[in-house]
């Protein structure tokens, strides 16, 4: 408020009011542009390689390499169909029985790329490396080991 001239200064504010009543929602906004309805290619892989038709989409095989003096037999190469979608990241989850095998296990993968250490995967099984690591109990270390696992690969 403005003060004519003679009329004094502004005091300080005031303390806060209470809030008002809640107003009604307004209108819906437009619907969003469509995002991919699933996982685009997933994968359940046996131990020994082959596919489980029930549960794989968009996987054209695996291959489970041989193994490799000292490096254990668990590295599987995957083949994405990757004229359907394009391959931006994989993951991979072991089917393990802890209670069977007493044990933990973990799945080192890489997309389109090589791990370390392991043997190059052949064409066409290059979209995705899948190493299957087995803590043993007698404190020997990690090694690998072919064991079913799920692999989902995402756009």
């Amino acid at each position: 408020m403005q003060f004519g001239s003679g009329q004094g200064t502004q005091g300080p504010a005031g303390p806060t009011g209470p809030r008002g009543p809640a107003r009604p929602a307004g209108p819906a906004g437009p619907i969003g542009p469509a995002g991919p309805s699933d996982t685009p290619a997933y994968a359940h892989v046996h131990s020994d390689g082959s596919l489980d038709a029930t549960q794989t989409k968009n996987v054209n095989g695996a291959l489970l390499l041989p193994a490799s003096a000292g490096k254990g037999d668990g590295v599987y190469c995957l083949d994405a169909a990757t004229t359907a979608m394009p391959v931006k990241n994989v993951v991979a989850t072991p089917q393990v029985n802890v209670v069977s095998l007493g044990t933990s296990d973990e799945a080192l993968v890489g997309a389109r790329g090589i791990i370390p250490g392991v043997p190059a995967c052949p064409a066409p099984y290059v979209d995705a490396t899948v190493v299957e690591v087995l803590e043993e109990q007698d404190n020997s270390g990690p090694h690998e080991f072919p064991i079913p696992f799920y692999a989902a690969f995402n756009r």
